[in-house]
Parts: C-alpha cells; sequence; structure tokens
C-alpha cells in the first residue's frame, strides 16, 4: 500500500458523508498508521487485496482483533484511543478481517472468537493438505463445506438470530469516525464492514452507498464486488418483512 503525503489535497475526499474530525487527529492517527503499516503493506504485496495469505502479521492480527474490538466497544466513540482506531484500521486491511470485525461487532465475543478458530482450524487443515489458504477455501467452497458453518451463515444474513442492538449503534458511529480519521488508501475495509453492519440493521440502501465509495476508492477489492451482489440481491433473516 502506497501512502500519500499527509498534505495531499485528495488525502482524505469521500462522496459519503462522514462526521467532523479534527486535523490534528487525522495527523495524529496518520502517524500512528505510517509506524505500523510496514507488516502490512508486506501482506498486501504478497497476497494482493482480498486475498488471503495468512503470513505472520496476518495471523498476529487474527488473535488480536477479538480483544481489540471489545475495549473499542467500551467507550463512546469519539473518545476512543487514536492508537486503537490505527489499530482496527490495520486489522481491517488484512483480508478476512473486515468480515471478523463486523461479525464480532454485531453478535458479540462469543462470536469473534468462533470466527478465529474457525480461520485458525482452516490455516491449519491447509498446512496438513500443503496447500494455501486460498486455495483450500476454493476446495471447501466448491464442495459446499465452507459456508455452512454458523458463521458464514451469520455473515450472509441466513440465521434469525438478531444482532445486538446497542453494539450495532457503536459499531456503526466507531467506523464512520475512523473512516473519517484515515486516509483513503486505508478505507475500502472499513467501508466494507461498515456496510455489512448498515445491511444487518436493514439499511440496504444505506449499505449499498459506502461499497460504491469503497469500490471507486479500491476497484480490485474482492469483498466489495461479493457483498454488492449479495446486498443487491437479499435482506438478512433478522430482518422482519414488511
Amino acid at each position: 500500500m502506497t501512502m500519500p503525503h499527509k498534505n495531499s489535497e485528495f488525502l482524505y475526499e469521500s462522496y459519503v458523508h462522514l462526521p467532523y474530525v479534527d486535523e490534528w487527529e487525522r495527523e495524529a492517527i496518520t502517524d500512528e498508521l505510517l509506524d505500523i503499516c510496514e507488516p502490512l503493506s508486506e501482506t498486501r504485496e504478497s497476497a494482493g487485496a482480498g486475498m488471503l495469505s495468512f503470513n505472520e502479521p496476518h495471523i498476529n492480527a487474527l488473535f488480536d482483533v477479538v480483544p481489540l474490538v471489545e475495549s473499542l466497544l467500551k467507550v463512546e466513540p469519539n473518545h476512543v484511543p487514536l492508537f486503537h482506531a490505527a489499530e482496527l484500521v490495520m486489522v481491517c486491511n488484512f483480508p478476512s478481517l473486515a468480515e471478523a470485525v463486523a461479525l464480532q461487532i454485531a453478535f458479540g465475543r462469543e462470536i469473534g472468537v468462533e470466527n478465529r478458530r474457525r480461520w485458525l482450524s482452516l490455516i491449519t487443515e491447509a498446512k496438513i493438505h500443503e496447500m494455501s489458504v486460498d486455495d483450500y477455501v476454493l476446495e471447501l467452497t466448491n464442495r459446499s463445506d465452507f459456508a455452512c458453518d454458523r458463521v458464514s451463515r451469520l455473515f450472509r444474513g441466513d440465521e434469525k438470530q438478531s444482532p445486538v442492538g446497542e453494539r450495532l449503534r457503536l459499531g456503526i458511529a466507531l467506523l464512520r469516525r475512523v473512516i473519517a480519521l484515515v486516509p483513503t488508501p486505508y478505507r475500502a475495509g472499513l467501508l466494507c464492514a461498515l456496510a455489512w453492519l448498515q445491511w444487518a440493521n436493514g439499511k440496504r440502501a444505506i449499505s449499498l452507498v459506502y461499497l460504491e465509495e469503497a469500490a471507486r476508492l479500491e476497484p480490485d477489492h474482492t469483498l466489495v464486488f461479493g457483498l454488492t451482489v449479495h446486498f443487491s440481491s437479499r435482506k438478512p433473516a433478522w430482518i422482519p418483512v414488511r
């Protein structure tokens, strides 16, 4: 990921409405990101946007995401420490972890732990079969074995279990603020997580606007296309039919 100069004219350009943030906060979180973006750059260069290359920084982020999300939801979004906000940005730019963040925000720590256990099991199984995680997941998907577990069903909206309303409120406000704080090269994964939360909250039209913005910023991001197709065709099972 190439980080543009912090004074670039278009560094914070957005086609969606975002909350106001102070310039000093933007400068501070950009400095935090510059300090921690090296492992992210290595992962993105080795995998490409949306691909599953579980190197050491990626696996570390998989472990970090559960306590990070819970700590962020314990405070109001305007009071989240900028270092923790920067950690969330990095996590959401690792493939598969924007989904993990969205699911845990909506359904709680238990789902976050279950999702982490699921991915660690997949990583281990892929190694046993001497396959990349990408190829192993593709093989499971072709056999319809990958999308039948509870975590996948929740992400697709196939379960009747409803998200926790207060967690949704806090998570949506948190992600909107963090997106406003960070430069555009870091926003696509966050926008995908935010779009899923809005879709889970019954706001399909709003979710598609966020995905359109993510596609504008990172056209090759595979999660953007998949979510756009899915959200355009259906609502979650927990949303009452009117």
